[in-house]
């Protein structure tokens, strides 16, 4: 009898953790499903000063965040300086353009905006999708879809589309927590990265779907930054598409601009095409 006593405990626990673990993803897809429209939308930091007469949005490349992103030469942006990071809830392509093209639209006539964006998650393409004109926009590294990565990123990235999906699926609410940093410290990379496998398995999923021609824009709109040694964005496809583009190489590996070893090479480039003006 207490050998079948402790049996039957133990289903007990066994049936109650799989309820738990079937109940945590179920409630968590049903309400994730019906605030994904709304969801996305990005979190602002905002640095603004009197009589400005430019202000600068930020937008980093995944899985980093403005904030970290620019703190190496944050404080010599002229001007207001507009910090558009990630949401931990989910990404959106149209609510991060929605939010830019409000902000620039009520913008005073004096006031110039600039858009700095960097990397992966088709960033220089959402901010032409603004469709505001007499934006500058200054990009690092940009990657305009899939067709634009390297060949072994084109495999990450939809292998790591769907293999975050799943996860998202299985830790349910949990995967609305920052967790992302941790898994790339036990990979090696020890840089914060304030994200949650939502936000980032939703956008390595746009970018696999996605594919932008940089042709929808004139090439002498966006100022380049590329590096040579780039092992994830094909930066030789983008340039053979932005052949006017003003261009600028350096010598840095990907995804390396809040690395203060890397930084100066950055801020070389930006100075070269006048961003700190």
């Amino acid at each position: 009898m207490e050998h079948s006593g402790q049996f039957t405990w133990q289903v007990f626990w066994e049936l109650f953790l799989i309820f738990a673990i079937f109940a945590n993803s179920l409630s968590f897809i049903i309400y994730h499903s019906n605030v994904r429209n709304n969801s996305g939308t990005p979190n602002i930091t905002k640095r603004l000063s009197e009589n400005s007469n430019r202000r600068t949005y930020v937008i980093a490349g995944s899985p980093n965040q403005a904030t970290q992103s620019v703190k190496e030469f944050l404080s010599r942006v002229p001007g207001d300086v507009i910090l558009l990071d990630y949401s931990n809830t989910g990404y959106s392509i149209e609510r991060f353009v929605q939010w830019m093209s409000d902000d620039i639209a009520r913008l005073p006539p004096n006031v110039k905006p600039v858009i700095l964006a960097i990397s992966m998650g088709v960033l220089p393409a959402i901010s032409v999708m603004t469709g505001t004109t007499g934006v500058e926009l200054y990009a690092v590294n940009p990657c305009f879809g899939h067709s634009y990565l390297q060949e072994k990123m084109k495999t990450l990235c939809v292998t790591g589309a769907i293999g975050l999906t799943v996860l998202q699926i299985i830790l349910g609410w949990i995967s609305y927590l920052p967790i992302v940093e941790g898994i790339y410290k036990i990979l090696g990379d020890p840089s914060p990265k304030n994200y949650s496998i939502t936000t980032y398995a939703e956008q390595l999923c746009i970018l696999w779907k996605t594919d932008f021609s940089p042709m929808e824009f004139e090439s002498k709109t966006i100022r380049m930054i590329l590096s040579y040694d780039d092992d994830v964005v094909n930066n030789s496809r983008t340039t053979a598409v932005l052949l006017e583009a003003p261009t600028t190489w350096i010598y840095v590996p990907h995804g390396t601009v809040s690395d203060s070893a890397y930084a100066p090479f950055y801020i070389e480039a930006l100075e070269h095409h006048g961003f700190f003006d």
